[in-house]
């Protein structure tokens, strides 16, 4: 709680964190190299990052960021499937016709990361996992990549309005 809640009584809504700042921490620590691709997305807004992301993947070029090799990056690999997993955590948690519609229009702008369960932190380390192993990648650096993916959502992904959300520990 920050300072004018406790003079309010009331507690303020916490700011969420970017998914572009999950993916520099993730990257920083396990792929520095790849610093650069992360420089030139954050501009971007999440979803224009994702599609530019995408469209590099999909032409099987270098992203143009002076890669030279073709070489597997983890920096598109998280940065893609963590969005895409929060858009689906969004999707499969709204209930009714007018839930779905407004978070419809809310997963449109996806930018932070939602606060999320301890269960939903493991599964969207596993979706990464798996696409990083379906890229290539030894199981030790998918493994290594995962964990600090692990540590850097748990961090940031604070409870939910009914406080099942994951412990800091």
């Amino acid at each position: 709680m920050n300072d004018d809640s406790l003079q309010s009584g009331i507690p303020l809504p916490a700011t969420r964190t970017p998914i572009s700042r999950v993916v520099r921490e993730v990257i920083e620590e396990v792929a520095p190299d790849e610093t650069p691709i992360v420089d030139r997305m954050e501009g971007s807004s999440n979803s224009r990052a994702v599609r530019r992301l995408e469209r590099s993947a999909k032409r099987s070029e270098p992203l143009a960021f002076g890669v030279e090799d073709l070489i597997p990056l983890v920096a598109p690999v998280v940065w893609i499937v963590l969005t895409k997993f929060l858009e689906t955590i969004g999707e499969n948690t709204a209930q009714s016709l007018w839930d779905r519609l407004l978070r419809w229009l809310r997963l449109r702008r996806l930018e932070t990361v939602p606060p999320l369960t301890a269960e939903e932190i493991e599964s969207a380390c596993g979706a990464v996992r798996e696409a990083l192993l379906g890229k290539g990648f030894e199981a030790d650096n998918a493994d290594r990549i995962t964990g600090a993916l692990k540590e850097s959502l748990r961090r940031h992904s604070g409870p939910d309005e009914l406080g099942s959300g994951p412990n800091p520990d």
